[in-house]
């Protein structure tokens, strides 16, 4: 059997050139827009408006709708309240 000799060429790092390359690689991950580690069409959970409506009736309806229909579509209507079930339901309905 062959003995093969294996060289190897360490290159030496230096602890500033590691520290600058840190960092850069670092605050690259920061400045690097969100579509892109995202996709399209994607919106970070912090840039979400999640609604609980307390009242469903009257201008509390008007409320509700105007965040389900709203363009942007970053405000969810997570939660309703309201003392009378008969009002609740039709909003119910028409968010979920």
């Amino acid at each position: 059997m062959k003995k093969t000799k294996i060289i190897s060429h360490k290159k030496k790092i230096s602890r500033g050139d590691f520290i600058r390359n840190t960092t850069l690689t670092t605050a690259g991950l920061y400045i690097v827009p969100r579509h892109v580690l995202g996709g399209t069409g994607y919106a970070a959970p912090s840039d979400k408006l999640y609604i609980a409506a307390i009242g469903c009736g009257g201008e509390g309806e008007n409320d509700i709708h105007h965040y389900a229909t709203a363009p942007k579509k970053n405000a969810v209507v997570s939660f309703l309240c309201d003392v009378d079930d008969r009002m609740a339901a039709p909003p119910a309905k028409r968010i979920s």
